[in-house]
């Protein structure tokens, strides 16, 4: 009897090591932190990086240089936290952007990339991190009306209520290739989003609703693990197109997938 037990819980162990996220067990060793790529198009001028680092990690950020900034334009971090997975620490560190001539109608005035960041540790190292590709725009974008976004099991539904008749025109937002492998099966009101133009519009009275629904891609080989991007419906309300509403293509980091992300950065 006591043989049978033992074997039943050896096992029930295998089973648990089994549905353990398989990244964190047989992810790659690595010996110094790793920044999660971010693809991000955004007024927003605040961002949480994340990097991954061996299980026990125990320095912190203490500063953060954008490479090549404008002047005026500087970084302060917020706050850090880490949380140990598997065999990797994941850190967050909330980032703001700080412009001296930020305003409420022009907002930084231009598109600030920033791809590579120095890090300064609390150790006092210093290291160059690639952190992917963000953008924060230039413009104030905050007095566009908003694309209410809900979803589940993988698919998202943008929706908005026309304030007056509409010929939707399809949908406009950077980093076009890198979306497209991110997000699939795009439509505007179950019309694909492929057979929607200016001329062949999709047409819409005041008061009803506009829906963009899409699937979000979990099995991707994007290289990036946080995705936020602000795109735009388009619309002809009168003679020309124009932004009829913004809505958000985000997706976050799973600190259960490290170990898979990082074998996708050595392909």
């Amino acid at each position: 009897m006591r043989k049978r037990v033992v074997l039943l819980l050896a096992i029930l162990l295998i089973f648990a090591l089994f549905f353990i996220s398989k990244s964190n067990l047989v992810g790659p060793g690595i010996d110094a932190p790793v920044f999660v790529k971010s693809l991000i198009y955004s007024e927003d001028m605040d961002v949480n990086l994340n990097y991954i680092a061996p299980r026990g990690f125990d320095k912190s950020v203490e500063k953060v240089q954008i490479q090549n900034a404008p002047k005026g334009i500087d970084c302060v971090v917020y706050g850090e936290e880490k949380e140990p997975k598997g065999k990797y620490t994941i850190g967050t560190v909330n980032i703001g952007v700080n412009c001296d001539y930020w305003s409420d109608e022009t907002g930084i005035g231009q598109d600030l990339k920033i791809n590579e960041i120095l890090v300064t540790w609390s150790d006092g190292s210093q290291t160059t991190e690639s952190i992917g590709r963000i953008t924060v725009a230039g413009r104030n974008m905050q007095d566009n009306s908003y694309m209410n976004i809900t979803g589940h099991d993988g698919i998202k539904k943008a929706t908005y209520t026309l304030t007056k008749d509409t010929e939707i025109t399809g949908i406009a937002y950077p980093y076009k290739d890198e979306v497209l492998s991110l997000f699939s099966n795009i439509t505007i009101n179950q019309i694909p989003l492929g057979d929607i133009s200016k001329s062949s519009s999709v047409k819409l009275k005041k008061n009803e609703q506009c829906i963009l629904e899409y699937q979000v891609n979990d099995e991707s080989e994007s290289q990036y693990g946080n995705i936020r991007i602000r795109g735009f419906l388009m619309g002809n309300s009168s003679k020309s197109e124009e932004k009829i509403a913004s809505f958000i293509w985000d997706k976050k980091f799973d600190f259960n997938e490290a170990g898979d992300y990082l074998k996708k950065q050595s392909l």
